[in-house]
């Protein structure tokens, strides 16, 4: 009955590779990343399976936050994946946020269109919700689709070692 509701028991290994670079001043913080993910991927399944390829993706990203004691406004932008051969409009990715430590409006554009969405955080409970356009199909005629998010997360919290 698991194996019908698509419960599996094959196993994959695999190695991802990241760096950050990050420079934070008494109001900002400028942050530049680079990651390589699937470098080197294995799959333990049965050999009458067929699984498609896994290739490696390169990605690099930037953000820009700036506090303006209770409002702080961040911009960020990726570009991803580098080593596909897409052209750059498929693969520019950016966005901006604008909140307080209570409520946060968040807005952004990627290669499906514009996306907009709050995001309100109260204490250990945190909310996130959306709207954004995504591309589904081939590269020549893809179909974009308009989709909705809600993210709940309970007991969210973080600790800085």
């Amino acid at each position: 009955v698991l194996r019908e509701l698509g419960v599996h028991t094959d196993k994959a290994w695999g190695f991802d590779l990241a760096t950050e670079y990050s420079c934070v001043k008494t109001a900002s913080e400028f942050a530049l990343s680079v990651s390589m993910l699937d470098i080197y991927t294995k799959f333990d399944v049965p050999e009458d399976k067929t699984l498609p390829e896994q290739p490696m993706t390169t990605n690099l990203g930037m953000s820009y936050k700036i506090n303006l004691g209770i409002l702080s406004a961040q911009f960020s932008a990726d570009i991803a994946p580098i080593n596909r051969g897409l052209p750059v409009s498929q693969m520019f990715h950016a966005g901006f946020e604008l909140g307080t430590p209570v409520i946060s409006l968040l807005t952004g554009y990627g290669p499906g269109g514009f996306s907009y969405g709050a995001e309100v955080d109260l204490f250990f409970v945190r909310v996130i919700g959306g709207f954004y356009h995504g591309i589904m199909g081939p590269t020549k005629d893809p179909i974009t689709q308009g989709r909705g998010i809600i993210y709940v997360s309970l007991l969210d919290f973080s600790l800085d070692l």
